[in-house]
């Protein structure tokens, strides 16, 4: 079964608890969903950004073609997984969101 990669969950504060700001419930339909959540100091500098593409890396060591890319968060996060995805592969499937139909539908990334 494919994977679903979300390239950075954003939460925010409500009733004293961290909370995601988005629901995947519908992202499963096409895989399981792995999240990768970065710190906030994530990407404040060169050096952080240095180190958080070498995490990124390590969770997008598995991305298989089959695969999707739900690209929601950080732009940076979004930015670094999109490009190491598409150097190993020459189609990247990506899950966008449709606002009027509250469900996501695949697109492909070619280039």
């Amino acid at each position: 079964m494919p994977q679903v990669y979300v390239a950075n969950e954003q939460k925010f504060w409500r009733d004293k608890a961290l909370v995601p700001q988005f629901d995947f419930t519908d992202a499963r339909r096409y895989g399981d969903v792995k999240i990768l959540e970065f710190t906030s100091q994530a990407f404040n500098d060169q050096r952080s950004i240095d180190q958080s593409i070498g995490e990124m890396n390590k969770y997008l060591a598995d991305f298989k073609e089959d695969d999707y890319l739900l690209a929601v968060g950080d732009p940076m996060a979004i930015t670094m997984a999109a490009g190491i995805l598409c150097r190993r592969f020459k189609c990247v499937k990506v899950l966008k969101w449709d606002r009027h139909t509250k469900s996501y539908f695949p697109m492909r990334i070619k280039l």
